[in-house]
């Protein structure tokens, strides 16, 4: 696999109008060209999973975020190959029923209500209520990625202690 500096040069030697890029976009192009790389690794290696018909593209409860980093990266690795799809789909869910009725409760009260300073207080409480449930959600995102980040992170090292050992036990020839 080509280091970024290598891409950055093969790609501007193809394409003379790439010269125009922007470091971010560059960063894009490389994670684009690193993901299209382990896909045709991982098809051509017998690993393609097999997806329901009722799956999308992405993994059930997440989103295909722009890849601009290396953690974005592996938040979408381990995302696409996460146990916990199902859990990230009802905290998603709960939570927007809770904005939900968090609005709704704020327009009863502003409705009911006719009293500027009480109509304008839950407007404000609703708005504070709502940032809370969806920083709540986020959180509750992050709990769930990290016994799925850990055990990649393992499995990672693993393959790497095992290719060194393979590698130092290598027969001289």
């Amino acid at each position: 696999m080509k280091s970024f500096e290598e891409f950055k040069e093969s790609r501007a030697t193809m394409d003379p109008s790439a010269r125009r890029m922007t470091e971010h976009q560059w960063k894009q192009a490389y994670a684009a060209y690193i993901s299209s790389r382990e896909r045709v690794r991982n098809s051509n290696s017998g690993k393609r999973r097999s997806r329901s018909s009722g799956e999308a593209a992405t993994a059930r409860g997440t989103h295909a975020p722009a890849i601009s980093s290396e953690a974005g990266i592996l938040r979408t690795q381990v995302r696409g190959e996460t146990a916990y799809s199902d859990l990230r789909m009802l905290v998603d869910i709960f939570s927007w029923i809770a904005v939900a009725l968090i609005v709704t409760r704020a327009l009863i009260t502003v409705i009911g209500y006719p009293n500027a300073v009480m109509s304008i207080t839950a407007i404000v409480e609703a708005g504070v209520q709502v940032v809370l449930a969806l920083a709540l959600r986020l959180l509750a995102h992050v709990f769930i990625d990290i016994p799925d980040i850990a055990l990649y992170r393992e499995v990672v090292a693993q393959k790497e202690h095992a290719s060194k050992q393979a590698a130092s036990v290598e027969p001289d020839a």
